[in-house]
């Protein structure tokens, strides 16, 4: 599969032939966090900085002719979906790449040759899950997209909400451990994990910080000391550890790296914002039979992605797994 679209550069990428390193994008943030007068007009220089340009890499430019499933994407009702832009983009420069809509998902992953798209609720309060779920709920068969369901630990009997769910066909639960306040090791956790085991859903976790929080905070905590607790106590094989087990805002180092750990993790956000040099040993230690590839779309650009996947150095049978391969062993998507 050539590289035919174009990638979109809405908001300047900022890159190291430019003169951009971490270090100088860091201390631009610091002027957004600290001086009001400060113009936010092109967003966050950390969030539009990149290590490479798209199509720097030693591979070859072309993906295999196979199905491509994005296991990590959001969406939301028509309604409410531009307050999500709104904030992303006042807040952090961030570009959405799609109108943040089913519709919109749907048309981009046609334009750009994607199979199936998964996509992640999260809920915030009790309030939101059965809004969340319900809306998702007739999506279960469809053919282009895969809803993943959510609960949050306060609400009136999220084990029930799981095996209510589980029964309308959904595949797997997202959590997001900093956005839903919790830690992934708190007790109070557990009759939901094993509510979800014990309907073979994929558990698919929030790991590391974001553009806006820490990875550890006052009611949160999904470090790698946290993930070890939660695998010492539930050592499920249908995990996801998401942006490859710990986005990190300062992009100054990769990811933890703990082959150790069962189940799959997702290349959201990562691909790009860490070192092409580091993603190869990340994804080749852990192993490329348990990485998915996944986008964070909207926020993330689906072209610039695949294109940057197409270039960084994965053999053809590496990227066979990684575009489909595992998610389809995972989700049992019947594809060829």
């Amino acid at each position: 599969m050539i590289m035919t679209w174009e990638v979109h550069e809405v908001h300047e990428r900022l890159y190291p032939d430019q003169g951009w390193t971490p270090a100088k994008a860091i201390l631009e943030d610091e002027k957004h966090l600290h001086d009001a007068d400060h113009p936010d007009a092109n967003g966050w220089p950390i969030w539009h900085f990149r290590h490479t340009r798209p199509t720097e890499g030693s591979g070859s430019g072309v993906l295999p002719d196979c199905p491509i499933v994005d296991v990590h994407t959001h969406a939301w009702v028509d309604s409410f979906a531009p307050r999500m832009r709104a904030y992303f983009g006042d807040n952090f420069g961030a570009t959405a790449f799609n109108p943040g809509t089913l519709d919109g998902v749907r048309e981009r992953k046609r334009e750009l040759g994607v199979t199936k798209s998964v996509i992640l609720p999260v809920p915030t309060n009790p309030r939101q899950v059965p809004q969340f779920n319900d809306w998702l709920q007739d999506y279960t068969d469809d053919p282009d997209i895969v809803p993943f369901m959510s609960v949050v630990r306060d609400m009136d009997d999220p084990v029930a909400e799981i095996h209510r769910c589980a029964k309308l066909g959904f595949k797997g639960m997202k959590l997001h451990p900093v956005n839903q306040h919790f830690k992934m090791s708190d007790p109070k956790m557990f009759p939901i994990y094993e509510a979800a085991i014990e309907e073979n859903m994929v558990i698919l976790f929030h790991t590391g910080s974001g553009i806006d929080y820490p990875t550890v905070g006052p009611d949160w905590d999904c470090s790698p000391v946290e993930i070890d607790r939660f695998f010492n106590k539930f050592p499920y094989e249908r995990t996801v550890l998401a942006h490859l087990g710990g986005s990190v805002p300062d992009f100054t180092h990769p990811p933890e790296l703990h082959p150790e750990w069962p189940g799959y993790m997702d290349t959201a956000f990562q691909i790009g914002h860490i070192a092409n040099d580091d993603f190869l040993r990340i994804v080749r230690e852990y192993g490329t039979t348990r990485i998915l590839f996944g986008t964070d779309s909207p926020w993330e650009d689906t072209a610039d992605f695949l294109t940057r996947l197409a270039h960084i150095g994965l053999t053809d049978n590496e990227l066979r797994d990684i575009l489909y391969r595992n998610a389809n062993t995972l989700l049992n998507l019947g594809l060829e």
